[in-house]
């Protein structure tokens, strides 16, 4: 998905934040595009940078060869264009530099005021493209905005018996540990979970591009979409996690308080 807006509410540890690296890459690399990849601290920034960026390369000779000629923590040369690692912490990182795309990973955690300042960065481009993903929090704030405006594409699942659905926790069967149809009530296997497919808030299929009247692509993706986490690694965390923990890393939804 390469829409100009894009958006994602999700469960922790996902990868998606490598997939961002990769396609952040390509499209500095192919696209001819500056990017800020927005981390809401400068030391988040050094540790992402180091742990993930640089192995990403050093493990994929390609990716290395494309920053061989500026390489640093905070910058790296892709062909003619840049990506730029940025800390939101103050204002003055974010109108050093103009840019042609935005992307802020962890977008909850950042001062939402010094990110709306680098929206600005965007202004000369032609592209002016904003990705944003994040743990949501609460409801109507940082990442939970964008998607309720989105067009809020879930994936669903066909089963055995026929019946296509949203897998949504109403699929786990916490007293069983096991993933059912809420239909038929029968087992959903690895393999149905894995060849999901997903659809918009209209029920219309996801073809590669946004269908209907949205600005914004917005993803949904919970810890369970991920064919190798079994029911019982959601079961426990229910168990043993608080509510908000529970909805906001692993369901990858905003957490709305009792009180």
């Amino acid at each position: 998905d390469n829409s100009p807006k894009l958006c994602c509410k999700k469960a922790g540890q996902i990868g998606f934040s490598t997939m961002a690296i990769i396609k952040t890459i390509w499209l500095s690399l192919y696209k001819k595009i500056d990017i800020g990849y927005i981390l809401p601290t400068v030391e988040m920034v050094q540790k992402f940078v180091g742990s993930k960026v640089n192995r990403l390369a050093q493990q994929h000779p390609v990716i290395q060869e494309c920053m061989k000629d500026k390489d640093s923590i905070t910058q790296k040369q892709i062909g003619e264009s840049y990506v730029h690692y940025l800390g939101a912490q103050t204002e003055r990182s974010a109108i050093m530099i103009s840019l042609d795309m935005l992307v802020a990973d962890e977008y909850n955690k950042a001062p939402q005021n010094i990110l709306e300042t680098y929206d600005s960065r965007l202004q000369h481009s032609t592209f002016g493209y904003k990705w944003i993903f994040s743990n949501p929090t609460i409801p109507d704030f940082g990442v939970d905005k964008f998607f309720d405006i989105s067009d809020q594409k879930k994936l669903n699942v066909v089963h055995s018996c026929g019946n296509r659905f949203i897998l949504d926790e109403r699929c786990i069967d916490y007293l069983q540990e096991m993933y059912k149809c809420p239909m038929c009530h029968e087992e959903i296997t690895d393999e149905e979970r894995r060849m999901g497919e997903w659809y918009n808030k209209d029920d219309v299929k996801w073809s590669g591009k946004i269908e209907g009247d949205y600005e914004w692509s917005g993803w949904w993706i919970p810890l369970w979409l991920n064919p190798d986490v079994p029911a019982s690694k959601i079961a426990e965390a229910k168990r043993t996690k608080s509510k908000e923990y529970f909805a906001n890393f692993v369901c990858g939804d905003s957490y709305v308080s009792p009180n």
